[in-house]
């Protein structure tokens, strides 16, 4: 099997526990640190990453295995920058600001990993931490709406997708969106709405175009 199919079994079918299984048979450590990480095997996937010098990696694991001390002493080196600036972030401890491609790579998959883990109030914390984070990259608040649609928090997703519109007033994706927050809420009207602006900007943006034609029966 060959590094495609073990990501289309870890990323599309969700199949961890097989995609495991065939790294191991394989030698494959990479894939298969990163099946046993989203199985929650967290020590387990740690040493790997260790032995690959994946250090921010390490780092995380040690965090979501319960052990932030540990966490915090791997996330020493200055390729991590974004891992020690979470660390305090998520205590409300403000060590620094990250760059505008820090927070577009890594905040919605953080956030979106405490969530999934029951750090609530450590995504709380990092939610709250926002008003550090607008100048930089406002699209923090497409992020932020994301992870909590995501996570089935709609109310809150509201507000989040709310500020969002006012930056991103020409992003099709972010109308998309708010299209699916409004039809979780079966609000079937604002949602057609939402996906009518995300087809103004672009007329063959493909996800508005497939779920207006699903949602248009509903209104």
């Amino acid at each position: 099997m060959n590094s495609r199919e073990i990501l289309s079994l870890i990323y599309s079918k969700k199949d961890y526990e097989k995609a495991e299984i065939l790294c191991k048979g394989e030698g494959d450590r990479q894939h298969l640190a990163e099946s046993l990480y989203l199985q929650k095997k967290f020590s387990e996937a740690a040493k790997i990453y260790h032995e690959l010098g994946k250090f921010a990696e390490e780092g995380y694991c040690h965090f979501y295995d319960g052990n932030k001390s540990l966490a915090d002493t791997v996330w020493i080196s200055p390729l991590i920058q974004w891992a020690k600036l979470f660390s305090g972030y998520i205590e409300r401890k403000r060590n620094g600001f990250p760059t505008f491609f820090q927070i577009r790579n890594f905040y919605e998959n953080d956030l979106d990993m405490l969530l999934l883990n029951g750090f609530e109030d450590y995504a709380e914390n990092l939610i709250d931490s926002i008003q550090f984070f607008e100048d930089i990259n406002p699209e923090i608040y497409k992020f932020t709406a994301r992870a909590l649609y995501n996570h089935k928090y709609y109310d809150f997703a509201d507000k989040f997708l709310s500020v969002a519109k006012k930056y991103g007033e020409e992003d099709s994706e972010l109308y998309v969106l708010d299209a699916k927050n409004n039809i979780a809420q079966k609000r079937y009207y604002s949602a057609v709405k939402s996906l009518e602006k995300s087809l103004d900007i672009s007329k063959d943006y493909c996800p508005a175009k497939i779920l207006f034609e699903n949602v248009k029966r509903y209104c």
